[in-house]
């Protein structure tokens, strides 16, 4: 609850400051975003932690449909509210995107929170026993070989913030066009977990991995031939 009251407060703060005396200095609003991130991801973690003690009751042979499902929730919202937010931007301006991104946390989420079955006075170990525990499952290979590659395959994949750079100052696209690029990246990311869900699952992670990989070399390639001008 704490992460989502911090999500929705910092954007309704900022909607109050922008209708009351305009755009505020760089300091402040960088200061909101950071604690609208802050909340955001506190919240995320909390999330992931009941997700994996659920699943943890999960029967063998359906191992990972739960994650998939909350991956496919979560994208199937960002397929439905980008084109929203895309419109509200194009129609009203951004305060009305930043009064949606306010409410919707405060609204939605955080009555949700409080109807989780919660365990009052339960047994917590110490810090020391925690990291404890945490340092021998970390020890496990288990867990280190793949989250290691896990770890390394994100940090190569180094993003292209001149892309969209390109797409402004040559190619001339406006905001309404960067967001149906956005939208457009949101529809496939959610028929990607479907595919997953539905299908990749029963495939081995390895084979998934290089299947994913050369498909994203390849889309990588199209955007080297768009800078030379070669288009089909």
């Amino acid at each position: 609850s704490l992460g989502w009251a911090l999500c929705g407060g910092s954007m309704l703060l900022l909607f109050f400051v922008v209708e009351a005396g305009g755009p505020p200095d760089i300091t402040f609003m960088s200061l909101l975003y950071f604690l609208f991130g802050l909340g955001f991801w506190f919240a995320d973690v909390m999330a992931d932690s009941v997700v994996a003690e659920k699943a943890k009751l999960e029967p063998e042979g359906s191992r990972g449909a739960l994650q998939s499902t909350c991956y496919a929730t979560r994208f199937f919202a960002l397929m439905l509210f980008a084109p929203i937010s895309t419109w509200l931007y194009a129609s009203h301006g951004p305060t009305s995107v930043i009064l949606l991104m306010g409410m919707i946390p405060l609204v939605v989420m955080l009555p949700l929170v409080f109807r989780f079955r919660e365990e009052f006075h339960p047994v917590v170990m110490t810090p020391r026993q925690q990291c404890n525990e945490i340092w021998k499952t970390v020890c496990s290979r288990a867990v280190w070989q793949p989250m290691g590659f896990v770890y390394l395959y994100n940090v190569l994949q180094i993003g292209n913030s001149a892309w969209k750079q390109f797409l402004v100052t040559v190619l001339g696209f406006t905001s309404v066009e960067l967001n149906s690029l956005l939208i457009a990246s949101y529809v496939l990311l959610y028929l990607g977990v479907m595919a997953y869900k539905y299908y990749f699952i029963k495939w081995s992670w390895r084979k998934v991995y290089i299947f994913t990989t050369a498909i994203n070399g390849v889309l990588s390639g199209l955007q080297i031939l768009l800078i030379y001008r070669i288009t089909f």
